[in-house]
C-alpha cells in the first residue's frame, strides 16, 4: 500500500507525501526481508504516521509549524528505526 501510496502521490505533486511514504516503506522492507522486526515502535510509527499522512492531506506543503515539526520528527523516527538506533525490545 505503502508502494502504491508513493507513487501516486509523487505522481500528482505531492511530494512531502511521496517522501515520506518512501521512507515509511523501507521499513515495512526491512520487515519483509527480516532486517527487523516488528515491535511495538514499528507500530507506533505506522499508526502516528497513518494519522500523519491524512494531515498532509490537508496541507501538503507543511505551511502549518506544528505539522512540519510533526513532520520532522517522524521522519527522525523512521531513520533512527531504519539505521538501528532506535531503542531495541531487550534493551533497558
Amino acid at each position: 500500500v505503502m508502494h502504491t501510496l508513493k507513487g501516486n502521490s509523487a505522481m500528482f505533486g505531492f511530494q512531502h507525501i511521496g517522501d515520506f511514504t518512501h521512507d515509511l516503506e523501507n521499513i515495512y522492507d526491512q520487515l519483509r526481508n527480516q532486517e527487523i522486526v516488528l515491535t511495538p515502535e514499528v507500530m507506533e510509527i505506522t499508526l502516528v504516521s497513518v494519522d500523519h499522512l491524512s494531515n498532509l492531506l490537508s496541507d501538503p506543503d507543511l505551511s502549518a509549524p506544528q505539522l512540519r515539526e510533526t513532520h520532522e520528527a517522524l521522519l527522525e523516527k523512521i531513520e533512527a528505526l531504519l539505521s538501528g538506533q532506535a531503542a531495541k525490545p531487550n534493551q533497558a
